[in-house]
């Protein structure tokens, strides 16, 4: 009888959790234009984002798959040779861009649901280095959207930029 009870906790302690995206209150929706082509352009900013992170597929609706992870030297080369809707001047965003993103209402991933569907809960990089560390670059964690310090070294998702020119 132990038993019986017993292995449902263990199996619900030990198997891989599903988060699913939660947001507080009213999102307002005029701050983005959705594009069809998988691009969003963010009207405070004037930029052009990818709406999925390299690695995940633009499907016409949401992005499925799941986003690649590098190093920051391979998150700068992929941005130099990303080709995406038929423009090449993609790049990684700095710091400040990329904390730009961070929807404070939303949490797991904290960024807005409709202009970036099916985002993941990955840490993602920025092109900006960490002063205080050669070795390590600026990154945000869309789980909580906090801003922290990677070694360069480390394994992170990527969402590339473009100016609206």
């Amino acid at each position: 009888m132990r038993l019986l009870i017993i292995l449902p906790l263990l199996s619900a302690l030990f198997s891989p959790q599903i988060h699913a995206q939660s947001c507080e209150g009213v999102l307002t929706a005029t701050r983005y234009k959705t594009f069809a082509n998988g691009t969003v352009l963010d009207k405070k900013s004037g930029l052009i984002w990818m709406r999925c992170a390299l690695g995940q597929v633009w499907n016409g609706t949401t992005c499925t798959g799941f986003a690649t992870t590098m190093n920051w030297e391979t998150a700068l080369i992929a941005a130099k040779v990303a080709n995406f809707v038929g423009k090449t001047d993609w790049r990684v965003p700095n710091h400040k861009e990329l904390l730009s993103l961070v929807e404070t209402q939303c949490f797991a991933p904290s960024i807005n649901p409709v202009a970036f569907p099916g985002a993941t809960i990955d840490r993602y990089w920025s092109s900006t280095p960490y002063v205080s560390g050669q070795d390590s670059a600026w990154s945000i964690w869309f789980t909580h959207g906090f801003d922290s310090a990677s070694t360069k070294i480390s394994l992170n998702a990527v969402r590339l930029v473009r100016n609206d020119n």
